[in-house]
């Protein structure tokens, strides 16, 4: 296993931005045997201190990694705290670089700043110029740089591929969430949430086969995930599929969904198939849920 950090040196390209993120204290160690793709979790992290002496390099270690696994699992504030408590450890640099970037996420800019003017104190070397690149830069765009960091660290380890593919559709960088989505399906295969994912990047890149292969992954994984119904009925439809579509869609909302789209979606293939009095009843239903989506299907429906 090798010490996680949360970012390492790379180039990240964007069509409007280039920035460099990058730590420059990078530790290996084989303290334990090869990690399996599930092992990446703080409870995972947990179990393993519950077994190890506490103020010893082992315990620091594997607090890190735990650290780590909270970013990339959303638990900000939880791993700032981690971070904070390895201040005075063997890996206190790492852990002041790690603490810079938890707090430019929570907001923290000032915080941030005066850890970076204490690493430079520290001595050359340590990394402090390149944590100032990232003041400035927006919350998801270091949050990208924190995922692309785990995925480097740990390149089996899924979870941090998919929390970089959630955030890199985010700020529209579809051809790279399609990466991210793509690999992290490679390593963990049986998750729906994923494959629906995958799919809505494919559809936003006009990739509509693919993304249709992609709901109807999910679907198989799981035959009561309304939304990916919802997205193969929408695929289906812009395909011209449309008898296909009404299906999924139905499907949908009979699984309960409340997503305006798939009653707007579904209302414009009733249209397009010669069904105005479905669309109409469609139209009823709409209304209690987007009455913006609701008057542009009306409109159709009276044209």
């Amino acid at each position: 296993m090798q010490i996680q950090t949360i970012t390492e040196r790379s180039n990240y390209h964007t069509e409007s931005i280039v920035f460099l993120t990058f730590l420059s204290l990078i530790i290996a160690c084989n303290l334990f045997a090869q990690s399996t793709v599930e092992d990446f979790t703080v409870g995972y992290y947990r179990e393993l201190l519950s077994h190890v002496k506490e103020n010893t390099h082992d315990y620091d270690n594997i607090k890190l990694n735990m650290g780590v696994a909270q970013t990339i699992e959303g638990d900000w504030e939880g791993a700032r705290n981690t971070f904070l408590e390895l201040r005075s450890s063997q890996n206190k640099i790492i852990a002041l670089h790690n603490l810079v970037l938890t707090d430019l996420v929570l907001g923290k800019v000032e915080e941030a700043k005066e850890i970076i003017a204490s690493i430079k104190e520290i001595g050359s070397g340590h990394g402090g110029e390149g944590l100032e690149k990232l003041i400035g830069l927006s919350t998801d765009e270091v949050k990208a740089a924190i995922f692309l960091g785990g995925t480097v660290r740990d390149p089996k380890n899924w979870r941090a591929y998919a929390r970089l593919g959630s955030i890199q559709a985010k700020l529209n960088r579809f051809p790279e969430a399609t990466e991210s989505y793509k690999k992290a399906v490679e390593l963990h295969n049986d998750e729906a949430d994923l494959h629906n994912a995958l799919g809505e990047a494919y559809g936003k890149l006009g990739q509509l086969e693919k993304a249709s292969e992609c709901f109807q992954k999910a679907i198989g994984l799981d035959n009561k995930f309304s939304k990916a119904y919802t997205n193969s009925g929408v695929v289906y439809g812009k395909m011209g599929k449309y008898a296909e579509a009404i299906v999924a869609l139905n499907h949908a909302a009979k699984l309960g969904s409340s997503d305006p789209m798939n009653f707007y979606a579904l209302g414009q293939c009733y249209l397009l198939t010669g069904h105005k009095d479905s669309a109409s009843t469609i139209y009823e239903k709409l209304k209690t849920l987007d009455i913006e989506m609701a008057n542009k299907l009306r409109k159709r429906i009276e044209q």
